[in-house]
């Protein structure tokens, strides 16, 4: 039998407030007009350093947008400033390849920025994943099974931010030089994913896969 569970108005609260601060910092993928280049899509190099630019030009922005997003989570603004840059720092990139993964299509075997640039894989890995780009286009395949909504793809991002990204914990938390990141947000958000979505199979280890050590 499926097991139901009680969402409180508190947590309802919550998950609208994550969902919200997701959506107004992260377009949809059918809200983009996509385009593509022709730059390097057939062969692998070491670095197109025009794709290179662009790429940084568009990390640079949806940087911007990750800080807006954990902006709106509730508790995060009362830390001090110092703690909310290290936890920033700590899952930003986490983060950031977590939204480009819910962009990926897997019929082209693309992913789509949110200017609307699309990239085959051949391209991504140009553009400065390199040796993590068959890395993150297989944890973007272990996401499309889990048909994740906006409200499950922000308490994820949240989860991130909270927990420190693919750092492990305890020394982010050693970094923080106030009280434990919003706990009551963080117990909120993990209980409520557990609750909305289906449950993460083994295989999706999301932090590990990405080895921040060989970026």
């Amino acid at each position: 039998c499926s097991e139901s569970y009680i969402i409180t108005p508190e947590v309802e609260e919550l998950v609208e407030k994550v969902r919200k601060a997701h959506q107004e910092t992260f377009p949809a993928l059918c809200q983009l007009g996509k385009y593509t280049t022709n730059n390097s899509s057939e062969q692998r190099v070491s670095l197109d350093i025009d794709l290179w630019d662009k790429f940084s030009e568009l990390s640079t922005k949806c940087i911007i947008k990750t800080v807006e997003f954990a902006k709106q989570l509730p508790g995060f603004t009362t830390l001090t400033i110092a703690d909310q840059i290290t936890l920033l720092k700590a899952a930003c990139l986490d983060i950031l390849i977590l939204r480009i993964c819910t962009r990926y299509t897997p019929e082209q075997d693309t992913m789509t920025f949110s200017d609307g640039l699309t990239l085959n894989r051949t391209q991504m890995h140009n553009a400065g994943f390199g040796p993590l780009t068959d890395l993150v286009f297989a944890f973007a395949n272990q996401l499309l099974p889990l048909e994740m909504d906006d409200a499950e793809t922000g308490l994820l991002s949240a989860i991130c931010l909270i927990c420190g990204g693919g750092c492990p914990f305890g020394e982010v938390k050693r970094g923080l030089r106030g009280c434990p990141p919003c706990p009551q947000t963080q117990s909120c958000a993990g209980e409520t994913l557990q609750k909305q979505a289906s449950p993460l199979p083994k295989l999706l280890t999301y932090p590990s896969v990405l080895c921040w050590g060989s970026w």
